[in-house]
């Protein structure tokens, strides 16, 4: 992640007045307080409330960045796969700040396969807004080619979080918190050596039933469960498959190193991604499926000063690329909606009922060096979208991940430390707006992600696909899908006079029809 204190606000369109303070400005509260997690990343939380967090203890001492590498830089854009990589950090890791990890008296790749990344659940069983059980949901993540642990997703039966090489599907079978089930799920990721953190990132759930998640320009080769291949040796991009990771898709390319997703209600995708180090400003997009955002990994080396001036052509910089739609853009590249943002990181959107009423329909971003969150809304323009007035509602800390739980707080973790390498004082932050102020349906909506969904009537699923919250609507749809029922989906596709229960169905049926060769949409 890399800032750009001159973000180009200037660009953005102001056509709403601030938000209230009263009603948006966000408190903290401590879930997990210093000393009880260490170097987080990502957060998810699960419909019984309980907190899964990502802790990094490979940054600077297992993930090899390549700023420290310099002379690797041909070598490593060479590599086609993940065994090239692998062969290359074995012929040439002798140094570095991981010193001798394995304490053999020699300095070398093994040293890399000490730190391992880890999962964490944390519990508030007493109720009392703290966490006080906490628990290794899965570790052994430390071979010499594993990146670090981005992003955590607790959905369905399962757990998933993104460490290269590898999307993970972890399960807890035996329900005692740590997982006795893992698979690699799709693996290909992070062919190069290149900038730290610029890894896999954002798992989401998508409205389709697929996951969805992000990787930064150490690029991927992948072969899909059906023996397709997807060779991307030079971008970064935003990915998806269904659940058990089989129907992989490469849904939009082209980004240097976006970080979290956000769909909206009506199922657009939204990201922030990482600017080059050139000026160019960290972008906020609307993507598309199909859609190349224009960043090639090798130009990061190409009129970089801060790389030594590497003499060469940048079409990022020479062609404007980075910016919004002006006459003459480049026809193949699709233009982000705004730059913006210093440092973006953690990143979501509002499932509906959450925080308050005044934030309903906002995104969510944390800017990791600004150490602040930014709330704002995006309202269509054309054939995309135009940023309204960003508002600071919480600071002083350096947020990574953000998600809500089923309480309607957003939990952020709080990497505790202005400083690159891991520690051990982290925090999981909850944010919240005063009791006065909360949204009146999240009572109804924590009951609702809660409830054992298999003993509902069709009647109440029907009910939760026109839920406020994007959340019931969702799990009401998966319900319906998983029972088979593609005649009440098409049904309510077509007469419901809810807009949003018919978009919920018409997910339902491109969902059933996907995965379990169900009925024709035409029949």
């Amino acid at each position: 992640m890399h800032s750009h204190p001159n973000s180009l606000l200037f660009l953005i369109v102001f056509a709403i007045g601030h938000l209230q303070a009263a009603e948006t400005q966000l408190e903290a509260t401590a879930f997990a307080p210093q000393g009880m997690v260490g170097s987080v990343v990502g957060v998810s939380v699960d419909d019984r409330g309980r907190v899964f967090v990502t802790q990094t203890n490979r940054r600077t001492y297992g993930a090899v960045d390549i700023r420290k590498h310099m002379d690797w830089v041909i070598e490593t854009f060479n590599a086609q796969s993940i065994e090239d990589k692998r062969r290359l950090l074995k012929e040439r890791f002798k140094d570095g700040a991981v010193g001798d990890a394995n304490a053999d008296g020699v300095v070398d790749w093994q040293d890399l396969t000490v730190p391992s990344e880890l999962i964490l659940m944390l519990e508030d069983n007493d109720q009392d807004g703290e966490a006080d059980r906490k628990v290794v949901f899965a570790d052994g993540f430390n071979s010499e080619i594993t990146g670090l642990a981005g992003s955590v997703l607790a959905h369905g039966d399962s757990v998933y979080t993104t460490i290269i090489p590898s999307l993970w599907q972890l399960r807890d079978t035996d329900d005692d918190g740590t997982a006795d089930e893992s698979k690699e799920a799709v693996t290909g990721f992070g062919l190069h050596i290149g900038y730290g953190g610029h890894d896999m990132h954002g798992l989401t759930a998508g409205p389709d039933g697929r996951i969805y998640w992000s990787i930064g320009d150490k690029a991927f080769s992948v072969t899909d469960s059906n023996g397709g291949h997807h060779h991307f040796p030079y971008h970064g991009a935003v990915l998806r498959c269904e659940p058990d990771g089989t129907n992989f898709e490469v849904f939009a390319k082209g980004l240097r190193n976006p970080q979290e997703l956000a769909f909206d209600e009506f199922g657009h995708l939204f990201v922030v991604d990482n600017d080059g180090d050139f000026g160019d400003g960290e972008r906020f997009h609307y993507l598309l499926e199909g859609s190349d955002s224009g960043w090639r990994s090798y130009y990061q080396y190409r009129n970089n000063k801060k790389l030594g001036d590497v003499a060469g052509y940048n079409a990022l910089s020479a062609e404007n690329l980075s910016k919004p739609y002006f006459y003459g853009q480049a026809a193949n590249i699709t233009p982000c909606v705004a730059n913006f943002s210093e440092g973006p990181a953690g990143f979501t959107y509002n499932p509906g009922t959450a925080l308050s009423e005044a934030l309903e329909g906002h995104f969510f971003l944390t800017e990791f060096p600004g150490k602040r969150l930014q709330a704002f809304r995006a309202e269509p323009e054309g054939a995309g979208y135009r940023m309204m007035a960003p508002e600071v509602i919480f600071g002083g800390q350096m947020l990574v991940g953000i998600n809500f739980g089923p309480d309607g707080a957003l939990y952020a973790a709080d990497w505790g430390e202005n400083k690159w390498v891991p520690h051990e004082n982290g925090r999981i932050l909850k944010l919240d707006v005063p009791a006065a102020d909360r949204h009146p349906l999240r009572g109804q909506t924590q009951r609702r992600l809660a409830a054992d969904r298999r003993r509902m009537t069709e009647g109440q699923l029907l009910e939760w696909l026109g839920d406020p919250d994007q959340r019931v609507r969702l799990a009401a749809q998966n319900e319906i899908v998983q029972r088979g029922d593609f005649t009440i989906l098409r049904q309510t596709a077509l007469t419901d006079s809810r807009t949003l229960a018919r978009i919920h169905a018409i997910w339902g049926c491109a969902h059933l029809t996907r995965t379990r060769d169900g009925e024709s949409l035409q029949g």
